[in-house]
């Protein structure tokens, strides 16, 4: 391993000898050093499932996960002994943090906003929520928006709150007949997620939003984002994206996420 002359935080291999790795060489002024290039080239090739280089790693086609190939060293860098015995108040340095902090005061009056215009927008986004609100729906702003940051080129997040639905997680289940009601349900289930068990509906079209597990029905996020799409206009511009809509417009990508009314806190989250 050489490490003069070289960027901070990088090395070279210098091939000293090699059985089989000579391959994955690369020949510079009369030495040759192992190459990274090439041995994510050799390793793609006797790969059977398709991947793609992403930076040092290697990665599947929809970037679910890295694989990062390393290579033993049997002592502890020399260039990191100091990092044993270093005090942890030398890192990081003051120069560092004034640098982040002067960026940080930057963003927040040239780019961002000042504090005054940031709360204009939260007060403008809370008035506009008011005032759109009615029996079936509210809306909620959401995202970098709704926290006031008008950000140029951010997307728009908007959350509607579907006041015919009704979700408890209630031993004692009390229906509430003017509304579709579900029980909420996370036994054998991922954590973070849960399944919406129909207990009641009068409304056939909410009744075609379940899908039928053995003898029950749970409410389908895949058929409420198709019934919903059906409702835009412009069909080239319309997506889902996870579980909300995308919808391109002019100038920025609104993301629309419907959510179901719970009547009190979650007791997982409580």
């Amino acid at each position: 391993m050489e490490t003069e002359t070289i960027q901070a935080g990088y090395t070279m291999l210098h091939c000293i000898f090699t059985n089989n790795a000579f391959q994955c060489c690369k020949k510079v002024n009369g030495k040759y050093y192992f190459s990274n290039v090439l041995f994510k080239q050799r390793f793609l090739l006797d790969q059977k499932m398709l991947m793609v280089t992403r930076g040092p790693c290697l990665s599947n086609e929809q970037g679910d996960y890295d694989i990062a190939q390393a290579l033993h060293s049997k002592l502890w860098i020399s260039a990191a002994n100091y990092w044993i015995t270093r005090s942890k108040n030398v890192w990081p340095n003051l120069t560092p943090l004034h640098i982040s902090l002067a960026s940080y005061n930057y963003l927040s009056q040239n780019v961002v906003g000042s504090d005054y215009y940031v709360n204009i927008i939260r007060m403008m986004n809370a008035i506009r929520e008011n005032l759109t609100r009615d029996d079936t729906c509210t809306t909620i702003t959401s995202g970098s928006f709704g926290e006031g940051l008008g950000v140029r080129g951010s997307d728009l997040d908007i959350l509607f709150i579907l006041k015919d639905f009704e979700v408890s997680e209630d031993e004692i289940f009390y229906f509430k007949f003017s509304k579709t009601c579900f029980k909420l349900e996370t036994v054998e289930v991922h954590p973070g997620y849960s399944r919406l068990r129909l207990m009641y509906t009068s409304d056939k079209k909410h009744l075609e939003l379940c899908e039928k597990l053995y003898t029950k029905y749970y409410f389908s996020n895949a058929l409420i984002k198709e019934w919903l799409l059906e409702f835009q206009v412009n069909t080239n511009l319309k997506s889902t994206h996870g579980p909300v809509l995308g919808i391109r417009l002019m100038i920025l990508t609104l993301y629309i996420a419907y959510i179901l009314h719970h009547g009190s806190y979650l007791q997982k989250t409580g």
